[in-house]
């Protein structure tokens, strides 16, 4: 597995370095601008070479927690940088989001693809602020984590990319998203937006 925190998209996976960018404003993190994935792979195989899976209420937008699950403590919705975010005061402080996968996608080993997650974070407050990152593919009797990460998070608004591989499962599979506040700091908060899944077939490494 290959690990990028970048402040640039999906197009910068090709590079070797893990790499740390920062931005003043979420405004300056930017927005994927891939196609939505469509529902299934076709009968021939076909699909795109990039595309982005379905997170409702990616952004926070709705001023809610509409389309998440609280999964622990209180996490919340704020507006900073005129923009609506995810907030999570405490360690605990949880969320999750059932992503549908497209059919067909995850019964074929050779034709497999891989998946990025992708968010801007920063903190307000003293240090430190972890976030924790996790990504596990689900069939309504069965779940098997693919992936998970804890990121140190710093006052400037950071974009956290990540890369891992799909595995052969049952149909119908979807991907659990969960997002989770993982350190004891109570004296700061932490903020998440614009949370993406992107799905890349292995030919447009």
């Amino acid at each position: 597995m290959h690990t990028w925190i970048s402040s640039r998209r999906v197009r910068a996976l090709a590079a070797a370095a893990l790499v740390l960018t920062s931005a003043a404003s979420v405004a300056q993190v930017a927005i994927p601008s891939e196609p939505l994935c469509p529902a299934a792979r076709s009968n021939d195989g076909t699909f795109p070479a990039t595309c982005l899976l379905w997170v409702k209420n990616a952004g926070f937008e709705s001023g809610t927690l509409q389309g998440w699950n609280v999964e622990g403590g209180h996490p919340s919705v704020g507006t900073v940088d005129h923009a609506e975010v995810l907030v999570l005061a405490r360690k605990g402080d949880q969320v999750s989001q059932v992503v549908a996968l497209p059919a067909n996608t995850t019964i074929n080993a050779a034709t497999l693809p891989y998946y990025v997650p992708a968010l801007a974070t920063r903190v307000a407050g003293p240090l430190p602020a972890q976030l924790k990152v996790s990504v596990s593919m689900l069939h309504p009797d069965k779940e098997l984590p693919l992936f998970s990460r804890t990121y140190e998070v710093g006052h400037d608004w950071m974009e956290a990319i990540e890369r891992f591989d799909g595995a052969v499962f049952p149909q119908p599979a979807s991907l659990l998203v969960r997002i989770e506040r993982a350190d004891s700091n109570e004296q700061s908060l932490l903020y998440v937006d614009k949370v993406s899944v992107t799905a890349r077939e292995q030919s447009a490494q």
